[in-house]
């Protein structure tokens, strides 16, 4: 099974929000952190996924694709692409 690392800062919120049982007291502001970390962390995933994929891939034509799609991701613009 595939692990996941995560900044300790988050690690904490999630264990606060979920083990201790006091998702009530877990401030509002804490529950946008929660989210974005998990949001940074979901879209860093997906970009390896699609870098390894451009790598990787045994066809062409779909680590082209892969490799465009990552550059789009990244927001680099056309005009620097080879």
């Amino acid at each position: 099974m595939a692990k996941v690392q995560i900044e300790k800062e988050l690690f904490d919120l999630l264990v606060r929000f979920h083990v201790t049982g006091k998702e009530q007291e877990i401030l509002h502001r804490d529950r946008a952190l929660i989210r974005q970390g998990l949001e940074e962390k979901l879209q860093a995933m997906k970009l390896h996924n699609l870098y390894s994929e451009s790598k990787n891939c045994k066809f062409k034509e779909l680590r082209e694709t892969a490799r465009q799609l990552y550059l789009d991701e990244k927001g680099i613009h056309k005009d620097f692409r080879w």
